[in-house]
């Protein structure tokens, strides 16, 4: 963990140790995602062994472990499972900030309530024969119940985990380099695409995001290059 630099901090200034806030040890293999919720007290985290973890990070230093559950439900204090499928991805839901979603390589996606690790919903994705269909990015709509998720399929797909109906806008980055802006009220298809990043190493976009109150998109690309769009 590491605390944020001042603004009077440069680029090529020299490192600083006391930014190093400490270490959070529990997973067993790659971390594969992170969320900071409730005010920045709780940090999320899930690995690649299966398992999503609850951090209590309000100390000045490092943090403590609240509780760890799998697909399959709670772990005790040091148990672990090898017969889970892997975490790709969690976003916390914005419109009910107690609640998690979690994204698995077996293409299922659960909501689990962030206090307790209880498992709330199964979501479920019917794919073809053959096909794999992990997911690979998961998004919380900021005012809807609404999940949205991308998959190794090339597929989107939304999920309406209440029932409501309203007009928004979608952005997704692909691996052509592409970022594409659909309507998914109206037409449900691509109103406008972009192409400003490279490929490097056969990755592309690797993540986009709107600003949450103002009319900019950034994208982030395996070139290694973050751009900043403004809406028109």
């Amino acid at each position: 963990m590491w605390g944020l630099a001042t603004p009077a901090h440069t680029t090529y200034a020299p490192f600083d140790s006391s930014y190093f806030r400490g270490e959070l040890v529990g997973h067993t293999d790659a971390v594969w995602d992170l969320a900071l919720v409730r005010d920045e007290s709780t940090l999320i985290s899930c690995g690649a062994e299966g398992s999503v973890k609850v951090w209590d990070v309000t100390g000045t230093f490092g943090g403590s472990l609240r509780l760890s559950w799998t697909f399959a439900g709670l772990l005790d204090e040091g148990e672990e499972r090898d017969d889970v499928p892997g975490v790709t991805a969690i976003e916390p839901i914005k419109v009910d900030l107690k609640k998690v979603a979690v994204a698995y390589q077996n293409a299922a996606i659960k909501i689990f309530d962030i206090e307790s690790g209880k498992d709330l919903m199964l979501l479920h994705v019917e794919v073809d024969d053959g096909l794999v269909a992990q997911v690979n990015s998961i998004v919380s709509h900021p005012t809807m119940p609404i999940l949205i998720t991308a998959h190794d399929d090339k597929y989107i797909r939304l999920f309406d985990i209440i029932t409501d109906a309203a007009g928004f806008s979608l952005v997704s980055g692909g691996h052509d380099c592409s970022i594409r802006l659909w309507d998914i009220l109206g037409t449900r298809a691509c109103v406008q695409e972009i192409s400003s990043h490279r490929e490097k190493a056969h990755e592309g976009v690797l993540d986009v995001q709107f600003h949450p109150s103002l009319p900019f998109m950034v994208s982030a690309g395996a070139d290694g290059v973050v751009r900043l769009y403004a809406s028109s």
